[in-house]
């Protein structure tokens, strides 16, 4: 009985390395839908769609979560982890949660000056940089 649980245990790990090496670059669609779950989370915020701040920021925080779960499918993009630690930490913000927006922040610049210049959203990121660094200075994090 132990050899059958041993056997069992190796085929569900080795299954499970398997499926964790098959990932694959961001592709377009995920790409859109991850700008798409920005922008519905940044529009809540900012057109207070809900008239109530925390629920707005909470539902902010939700299409945050939905776009770091669908970029784990794939492998790891440092624009698309910048794109959604910035948006943790702006709905972080809202909630007056300053020390966790400034972490989240930090892991945003983190990402942004990680992008190789042969990337295709290294200028991109550079904005970001100047975005998100106003943002680091102006919470004085």
């Amino acid at each position: 009985m132990y050899q059958f649980r041993r056997v069992l245990i190796g085929a569900a790990l080795s299954i499970f390395s398997a499926s964790a090496a098959l990932t694959e670059p961001l592709v377009a669609d995920a790409k859109s839908r991850i700008i798409d779950l920005m922008l519905e989370s940044t529009a809540t915020i900012a057109l207070r769609l809900h008239g109530n701040p925390t629920k707005d920021a909470q539902i902010a925080l939700a299409r945050c979560r939905d776009a770091e779960k669908l970029a784990a499918r794939y492998d790891p993009s440092l624009f698309y982890h910048g794109l959604i630690a910035d948006c943790f930490g702006d709905a972080d913000l809202q909630l007056n949660n300053k020390k966790s927006a400034c972490a989240h922040y930090a892991r945003a610049l983190q990402s942004y000056r990680a992008v190789p210049a042969n990337d295709s959203n290294y200028a991109n990121g550079a904005k970001k940089i100047i975005r998100t660094q106003k943002a680091f200075s102006d919470l004085r994090c």
